[in-house]
């Protein structure tokens, strides 16, 4: 690896606000999600271009992805 090769530890990507709640909490069979993202550029962030949501068991298997629509802003 050269030294060209290391990324610039200077350069941190965006974070994202995402604010995710369920209900009822908590559940036994089933639970909704609810997902409110902010919209694109708002309040000087970067627009979101890929939000998904993924779901682990207790073993930390990946049992469930959720694509969401990142132009479908709000809850």
């Amino acid at each position: 690896m050269k030294l060209g090769d290391i990324p610039d530890p200077e350069i941190v990507p965006p974070a994202y606000t995402i604010n995710l709640s369920t209900y009822p909490n908590p559940f036994r069979i089933f639970t909704n999600l609810k997902v409110d993202l902010a919209a694109s550029g708002t309040g000087g962030q970067v627009p979101v271009n890929d939000a998904a949501i993924q779901i682990y068991n207790l073993k930390g298997q990946r049992v469930r992805s959720i694509a969401l629509d990142p132009h479908k802003t709000g809850e």
